[in-house]
């Protein structure tokens, strides 16, 4: 496997660990409970700890070969002197900061402020880096609602699915009805964000598959509709009582795209918007 193809799954690893992270975080606010134990909480945060660093060291060694990327100087410009490395030296902070947490108290209130900043972080150093004055800063804050979004949402889901397996039917009804009541929210954020997203950084509402980054683009917009036909299909017919079944196996292959866009995500990061 080439660095390409390692700095893209562990990019996958290092926001995907932190999404789900944040939806299992924020899942007690409305559903009232909480399925996901101190041990997984933890092991996620040690993951995106673990390839987030991991990543950017990747990156470095991309940019300045293995030598150059383990002096000590030229890592004190690279995280001091330029935007994107004090951006990513501020996600790491946050993200540091977090694994810390759970491992010394309970992820509380404080948790989830510092997660929710953590993944909204990601947009400091997406596409946004290659745009000026208030178009960089929509599409930041496009990036962040779309991110943030996305994790409630699916991170949310896992949380669902989890507590869906203990709970009896009428508990199944009344949590999932509170989930998709959250979702509907969380939905709005990631369509909204991502469209604002390709129209600033590519210059079209809808991908050009004639180049990379579009068809690229336009594969993780179909699966991101299947994953909102997921959504819908839950909400209007599996929710109901005496279907706890469908809407767990709806839920699984909800998770199972989303994986897909996640490392489509990724791959999507590293080309050129017009290309």
């Amino acid at each position: 496997m080439n660095l390409e193809a390692w700095t893209a799954l562990l990019r996958f690893t290092h926001i995907g660990a932190s999404l789900f992270l944040l939806g299992a975080l924020t899942f007690p606010l409305y559903a009232r409970c909480d399925p996901l134990t101190r041990r997984v909480k933890r092991m996620l945060t040690l993951a995106a700890l673990g390839a987030g660093a991991a990543w950017i060291g990747a990156m470095a060694v991309g940019v300045a070969g293995s030598g150059d990327a383990l002096d000590a100087g030229w890592l004190q410009a690279l995280f001091l002197a330029t935007d994107f490395g004090r951006a990513w030296l501020l996600h790491l902070t946050l993200t540091a900061v977090l694994a810390i947490l759970a491992f010394a108290t309970r992820l509380g209130v404080l948790g989830i402020g510092v997660s929710a900043a953590q993944v909204g972080s990601l947009a400091l150093f997406g596409h946004s880096a290659a745009l000026d004055g208030w178009q960089a800063n929509v599409v930041m804050a496009a990036h962040a609602a779309h991110v943030l979004g996305g994790g409630i949402w699916m991170g949310g889901a896992l949380s669902l699915l989890l507590y869906l397996r203990r709970a009896d039917d009428a508990a199944s009804v009344a949590v999932a009805r509170r989930f998709s009541f959250a979702g509907y929210f969380a939905v709005a954020a990631v369509a909204f964000g991502g469209a604002i997203n390709l129209r600033l950084v590519a210059g079209v509402w809808f991908p050009d598959v004639n180049t990379r980054y579009g068809a690229l683009m336009a594969f993780k917009t179909a699966l991101a509709a299947s994953i909102f036909a997921l959504a819908a299909f839950n909400r209007l017919f599996a929710s109901k009582s005496g279907r706890r079944g469908s809407l767990m196996g709806s839920i699984v292959a909800e998770h199972v795209l989303f994986l897909m866009v996640l490392m489509l995500a990724a791959l999507v990061s590293v080309e050129n918007p017009h290309r």
